[in-house]
């Protein structure tokens, strides 16, 4: 297996970023959601990106092989020493590999290196490999849950908390 190198993103990786959550995400997520669930648009997620690392440059690390970017993590500092995790997407080819553990063990240092004591997180519920991979890796549920508008549908999603 090739060296896997995770480092922060600039601006320049916005673009690649939003390929591979794109990909990442209609993989994931096609069982799950409305057929006539909205996608955004190339342009609009390169926008989100460009805005997210604008806002909070060393908190989207990217995770790279032979130069390829393969995965990558954000997430947000919150009030009382407290970190969301907003995204944690592989490119489907590079699931299952221990890309997503190391970027999420980068991450939860680098938060412990800021102050953060602890790390929360909403997933979809029934996405049953996510909802493993969290648990996995000592997240819990706090009992919160919160229902979205999709489509013509709803989605629920639920809340996991860990301590660093």
């Amino acid at each position: 297996m090739p060296e896997l190198r995770i480092r922060p993103a600039v601006m320049a990786d916005a673009g690649e970023i939003a390929q591979v959550q794109h990909e990442s995400w209609v993989q994931a997520y096609r069982q799950l959601l409305p057929r006539d669930f909205p996608l955004r648009s190339e342009a609009e997620r390169i926008t989100i990106w460009q805005e997210r690392i604008a806002a909070h440059p060393c908190h989207t690390l990217l995770a790279e092989q032979d130069d390829a970017l393969v995965g990558f993590l954000y997430w947000i500092p919150e009030a009382s020493h407290r970190a969301l995790l907003r995204s944690l997407y592989l490119h489907p080819f590079f699931w299952r590999q221990g890309i997503g553990s190391q970027l999420l063990r980068q991450a939860m240092g680098d938060m412990c290196n800021e102050g953060i004591r602890r790390l929360s997180l909403w997933v979809l519920a029934n996405n049953i490999p996510a909802e493993r991979f969290y648990l996995s890796h000592g997240f819990h549920y706090d009992g919160q849950s919160q229902s979205q508008p999709l489509g013509s549908g709803r989605y629920l999603q639920r809340h996991m908390v860990k301590a660093l």
